[in-house]
């Protein structure tokens, strides 16, 4: 079958957790690709640009702007934006605490509580006789999400990664699992934050001028901004600060410091909304530029210069029918209201992002502005008959105040990708829904048809494109989709590429599809352009070790670790080339390192186990693999290793219980059953 721009189309089924994003796996994706590119495409200087940094910089603590505008401050606090992000116990919340949830799915029990003024998460499984195993206890550092909704849970590591705890709190569902999560086999407390997520759930935090946008580990720093704050709309408040204090400043200079969108072009005014509030589909999110920083977007910049957005085809259900938790803008910009309006029409149209509405005021409130466009007396006559021809046939209506216009045009729904979640659908319908839109649902993955451009203006160079569209599908599928990979070498065998973000998302698809010598290529176009890559060191020192160069592996990996002292798997990796010499002590020291900065690592916990081993430290093999598998239930290795570990040990029991566990909850239950066997 040819699609659009003669790509040939594919579907192809992906068992790999896919690349930023916060839900579990695509069950089926596209794409897609054929033939060369003919046109130029951007071409590498002799030496390639540096990456771009994190954030231009020139923000300061919001708290600065209320010594000038207290009201609009003070009245934004109650915001959900200003909510979205914060420590625990510093805001009321209305969660069930020492409550366990029990998934029933994956077996886990689940509960948060309160322990000397500290929010705590504990996770547990029962064996068969109902005693406690593969039990865990973490600290909760932050909370991300008002609670109007969602409110999801993180824990932060040592080495300042932070990760998703698996259970969230829904204002519609109290206790239920975080999103993608709701399978037998999850992420468990494995899922890291990454930056791209930060960019929209709080205000950007301060990182080192020296960080790496390209680093493989997001590490945040323990002091961040607490909620969204004024300049993620206004844009950096350092210059207009210190402009408002200067003796004598021309007022017009102070206002000309800051953004204010409401004097914004529309089209840019729209962009700051955007920026977070436009994600067409989680399962393939809008593409970053590659000449930009994951923070370097401003208020009053051009959205398209930083970001392009993404839409999908998916097999069973239109872009129509498709409804999602971050769909304000995508379903409003699908209303004739919005395309009648003629760029009129904006968010700011029914809200002021300054104040929260008082939910006594918001039915007058939101009809008011319907009734701006839609007073004339014919109107209302047509209206009033619809309604009472449709209210018979439709009993779910049969209450519905004449006076509430969003009731029926712009309703409550349960959304897709979040199944527990309720929000309002901003896709304004001519009739009412005849299905009940709060029904329940399960999570399912979309079987996608097709990656394309949401506003192909903003791509005016159709090599470009091919890139992006190229390295999105590959993110989206985890690094591994054949078509992709294919079409993403046929543009790289005739151009070189500016940047260099597109060449680490070829060589980890080179890598993952066994194609050693193509990823060597690419590896060292990578570290020629910057020898201290970490992700293009580690790979370097895995290519070199599976060429059977150990001295070549350890140099790579030292310079690996080098590069990235905070990357825990920089140290894994040293431990496990360290072992193939026998090296135990830098095989140990290299393990300490990983799991000094992230405690919960389960791989390096295994391989702390196999060094206990390797020095017939038995009982301190059994207690690293207990570690391991309280980290990660489901990992198969732990289970087959403590099962052989506790029958050598003379403990037939222990080994039997964990035999039994691992038959129920290990990913590769055959792999056990076949031990037990």
């Amino acid at each position: 079958m040819i699609t659009r721009s003669g790509y040939t189309k594919m579907i192809v089924t992906l068992d790999t957790p896919r690349y930023p994003q916060h839900r579990g796996i695509i069950g089926l994706v596209v794409l897609v690709m054929a033939g060369l590119l003919s046109g130029p495409t951007a071409v590498s200087a002799e030496e390639p640009p540096a990456p771009a940094s994190m954030h231009r910089g020139g923000y300061v603590p919001d708290v600065g702007c209320r010594s000038c505008h207290a009201e609009i401050y003070d009245a934004y606090q109650h915001v959900g934006m200003a909510q979205s992000f914060y420590r625990p116990n510093t805001r009321p919340g209305t969660e069930a605490l020492n409550s366990p949830f029990l998934h029933t799915a994956s077996g886990r029990e689940y509960r948060y509580i309160n322990r000397d003024g500290a929010l705590r998460f504990q996770r547990v499984q029962r064996d068969d006789t109902g005693q406690a195993i593969n039990a865990i206890e973490l600290s909760v550092d932050w909370i991300m999400g008002s609670g109007n909704h969602v409110r999801s849970y993180l824990h932060q590591t040592p080495g300042g990664q932070l990760f998703l705890l698996p259970v969230s709190w829904y204002a519609e569902a109290g206790w239920q699992m975080s999103p993608g999560y709701d399978r037998p086999h999850h992420d468990g407390i494995q899922r890291a934050i990454r930056r791209e997520c930060m960019f929209c759930h709080n205000a950007y935090p301060e990182l080192p001028a020296t960080a790496n946008p390209l680093s493989p580990v997001h590490v945040f720093p323990r002091d961040m901004p607490e909620g969204i704050g004024c300049q993620r709309c206004h844009g950096p408040g350092g210059d207009h600060l210190a402009q408002a204090y200067t003796p004598g400043a021309d007022p017009e200079a102070i206002r000309d410091a800051i953004v204010n969108p409401k004097r914004l072009p529309a089209n840019r005014r729209s962009d700051v909304c955007l920026s977070c509030h436009m994600l067409p589909s989680v399962a393939v999110p809008g593409i970053r530029r590659f000449d930009r920083g994951q923070f370097s977007f401003d208020a009053g910049d051009p959205l398209e210069e930083f970001l392009l957005f993404l839409d999908i085809d998916e097999a069973s259900r239109s872009a129509g029918d498709r409804f999602e938790i971050d769909h304000q803008a995508y379903r409003l910009l699908q209303s004739r209201c919005f395309l009648d309006s003629a760029g009129a029409m904006d968010c700011i149209t029914c809200h002021d992002p300054h104040r929260k509405l008082p939910e006594q005021d918001r039915v007058a409130h939101y009809r008011a502005i319907c009734m701006g466009c839609h007073d004339d007396a014919a109107f209302t006559a047509d209206h009033a008959t619809l309604l009472e021809r449709w209210r018979p046939s439709n009993p779910r209506h049969a209450k519905v105040s004449d006076e509430d216009c969003t009731q029926c045009h712009m309703p409550k729904r349960r959304t897709q990708d979040v199944v527990h979640a309720v929000m309002t659908d901003h896709f304004i319908r001519r009739t009412p829904l005849v299905d009940d839109p709060l029904r329940p649902l399960k999570e399912t993955e979309p079987v996608i048809e097709d990656i394309r451009r949401l506003f192909p203006a903003q791509e005016r160079n159709a090599d470009s494109w091919d890139i992006y569209r190229s390295v999105a599908t590959l993110r989206a599928a985890g690094g591994r989709h054949t078509a992709a990979l294919d079409h993403l070498e046929s543009i790289f065998a005739e151009h070189a590429v500016l940047q260099t973000e597109p060449y680490l998302d070829l060589a980890r698809a080179q890598m993952f599809a066994g194609k050693a010598g193509h990823a060597q290529q690419t590896v060292d176009e990578i570290l020629r352009r910057d020898p201290n890559q970490p992700e293009a060191l580690n790979w370097s020192a895995g290519l070199a070790l599976h060429a059977g160069d150990l001295a070549e592996a350890r140099r790579r990996q030292d310079q690996c670790v080098a590069a990235a002292p905070d990357w825990p798997r920089a140290h894994r990796d040293r431990a496990r080339i360290a072992l193939q010499t026998a090296d135990l002590d830098t095989a140990a020291a290299s393990v300490g390192n990983a799991l000094a900065l992230n405690p919960m690592d389960a791989e390096a916990w295994y391989l702390q186990a196999e060094i206990d081993a390797r020095r017939d430290d038995t009982e301190s093999a059994i207690v690293a693999l207990e570690r391991a598998l309280a980290s990660d239930p489901g990992m198969t290795a732990g289970y087959m290793t403590i099962i052989d570990l506790l029958s050598a040990a003379d403990r037939p029991a222990d080994a039997q219980r964990y035999l039994e566990h691992g038959r129920r909850f290990a990913r590769e239950p055959e792999a056990i059953e076949k031990q037990g066997e």
